[in-house]
């Protein structure tokens, strides 16, 4: 059993120190750190993600924090760039003395100690991903920020937890679908165990999202709260 703590949005484990899994937040694309082999994920390009990479680098550049190697950033193929124009800069070479930029792809999978990272692609209106993290037969599945794809079923099916976000009151016809309805987020958690629901948009609160999902899921469902802990 691995236990969970839930951290400004974020998946702690103190067994594997300083590992963190991404929700569904707003803050999406918030980093994976693992335990032997540090790196970085990013689901999705934007400006959070992009923060949290600038606070990294000036933490390691300037902070008097020492790395043994560039710290490899499994992010999509513009995030250098991105990085740099944020910080006014035209070229990425500055970034190499302390980031390994990486490019992430739909099936993508890195080992690190005992810790799997698959990810897919997922239906947006920018380039993202969902996460499934496998650490010693346990599983977590994160949709990350996605509409309606098949990907959503591979990511849940036979985890643990799922991780969901339910963003949007209903789909209209006409508008892009790149979020889920508390519905879609039940239907896609079928082959899952559990459903904690996320990501709530502001056309529904988070206990009646999480509610309307529990309808379709028909398994234990609950909404994530800052400062939870789940078992996973």
């Amino acid at each position: 059993m691995r236990r969970y703590g839930w951290t400004r949005g974020s998946v702690r484990s103190p067994s594997c120190s300083g590992t963190r899994i991404p929700p569904g937040s707003r803050r999406s694309g918030s980093p994976i750190c693992t335990r032997t082999s540090p790196s970085l994920g990013f689901a999705r390009p934007g400006g959070a993600p992009i923060a949290d990479l600038a606070a990294a680098l000036y933490g390691f550049a300037y902070g008097g924090l020492t790395l043994p190697a560039p710290l490899p950033v499994y992010a999509p193929g513009d995030c250098a760039g991105r990085l740099a124009g944020f910080l006014g800069r035209s070229d990425t070479a500055f970034l190499s003395g302390v980031f390994d930029f990486r490019p992430l792809y739909d099936g993508h999978t890195v080992r690190h100690w005992n810790l799997t990272l698959t990810t897919r692609a997922v239906v947006h209106d920018v380039e993202a991903y969902g996460l499934r993290a496998e650490c010693r037969g346990r599983v977590f599945a994160y949709s990350g920020d996605g509409g309606p794809c098949e990907a959503l079923t591979g990511l849940a099916g036979s985890a643990d937890l799922f991780l969901c976000e339910a963003d949007v009151d209903t789909h209209r016809e006409g508008e892009p679908r790149v979020h889920l309805t508390p519905e879609g987020a039940g239907a896609y958690a079928k082959g899952a165990s559990r459903l904690l629901i996320t990501h709530v948009g502001p056309a529904l609160t988070s206990e009646g999202a999480t509610g309307r999902a529990a309808v379709v899921f028909g398994g234990p469902t609950e909404s994530a709260r800052e400062g939870d802990t789940k078992i996973v």
